[in-house]
């Protein structure tokens, strides 16, 4: 039946993604009489300084990864920060509110009978370091380190029952995540079309034994491990397939990406595996000048339950219940990018959730932002 779900979510995503992208043909039409010959000098431009673009000079969406591969023998260097904020208690589709979910969502740990400590806020930081060689013009092999930091705000409510808050608490965890090294390949270039295959292995290099301080119906604080969803990795060893399409014409360009996490391992060490990801996403993209383009993208994701549970998970919290993490959620996307030459390139997003659907109960996305900066040389 999940399956089914996810199958069926995946292809509606697919289809919105493809007519996200614009057709060749289409854009064709807007592009102005001098558009090969700017073409080429921009791609002549990009060769020099040796910058990674798409099929003709166009940056990609600086939420776009795996997509490209520096020519051979060069290095290409980023940095890149991301925030997310999670500040909605969602049931299925529907907002609540936490006295709602003090009140009729069920504790599997139970006494008591229902939850008693419910998230209010959570909030993802996320710094990335990554480098890319060029081992031929069309191979490329890449590793990523990131730093995290997450930040959660819980209401407790008194007693075995009933909706009276007890107060609130936070708890945070911090540390470096899953590195992952990988290859991406360009399967297919000719003209302004390119398509190119990556693939990579996560390492359970992200602690998922964090600890919190947190605050009990009876009023007095305990240090427990914290929730699946505060934890810094997955614990297991994880392969990460992804095929990008990209294409332009004159100052337009566009592409569709797909991607996934699958979890190579029953469970971790702690007895439990995370569910898998699956990503769609397009975009469009204008450049109003040599240097500066904006972005607009969709991006579709399904992840599925926590299969397991981590034996020191446990109580009346939202969070410690494993049937209470995966969702289906579609958001969209602007972004800028700047290139001003040597190799360099800015790039930011901001983006909204247009929706969302849960397993169980738990928050759901309000909204996110990244940042980076790549060098070639």
């Amino acid at each position: 039946m999940a399956q089914t779900k996810t199958l069926k979510f995946l292809r509606t995503a697919a289809l919105a993604a493809l007519f996200a992208a614009p057709s060749h043909a289409a854009f064709a039409q807007h592009a102005n009489h001098g558009a090969k010959d700017h073409s080429a000098m921009q791609h002549g431009h990009d060769a020099k300084h040796g910058m990674a673009m798409d099929a003709h000079g166009h940056p990609l969406p600086i939420g776009v990864m795996g997509a490209r591969t520096p020519m051979k023998g060069r290095f290409m260097l980023g940095a890149r920060v991301m925030q997310m904020k999670m500040d909605e208690l969602l049931q299925g589709s529907n907002e609540i509110t936490p006295e709602t979910a003090a009140a009729s969502v069920a504790n599997p740990f139970a006494p008591p009978a229902t939850v008693r400590m419910v998230p209010t806020e959570m909030e993802t930081k996320m710094a990335m370091v990554s480098a890319m060689y060029g081992v031929t013009d069309t191979l490329g092999v890449m590793a990523t380190v990131p730093y995290i930091e997450r930040d959660m705000t819980m209401v407790t409510f008194s007693g075995m029952s009933g909706t009276t808050r007890r107060g609130e608490n936070s708890a945070s965890s911090s540390g470096i995540g899953d590195v992952k090294v990988g290859a991406a390949y360009t399967l297919y270039k000719e003209g302004m079309h390119r398509i190119t295959a990556a693939g990579a292995v996560s390492l359970p290099t992200g602690s998922i034994e964090e600890t919190g301080r947190m605050l009990m119906p009876t009023g007095m604080y305990m240090t427990r491990r914290l929730p699946y969803g505060m934890q810094l990795g997955s614990g297991t060893v994880d392969f990460l397939p992804g095929i990008t399409y990209s294409g332009a014409s004159g100052a337009f360009s566009w592409g569709a990406q797909y991607k996934a996490v699958l979890r190579m391992q029953s469970e971790n060490s702690e007895d439990y595996r995370l569910g898998n990801i699956h990503r769609v996403t397009s975009w469009v993209g204008y450049r109003f000048t040599d240097w500066f383009q904006a972005t607009a993208r969709i991006n579709a994701r399904t992840e599925g339950k926590i299969h397991g549970q981590d034996p020191n998970i446990s109580g009346a919290a939202i969070g410690a219940n494993p049937d209470n993490y995966g969702s289906d959620r579609i958001g969209g996307l602007l972004g800028f990018n700047i290139t001003p030459g040597n190799g360099v390139r800015i790039g930011a997003e901001a983006g909204l959730p247009l929706y969302e659907k849960v397993n169980g109960t738990r928050l759901g996305a309000s909204w996110s932002a990244r940042l980076g900066v790549t060098y070639m040389f």
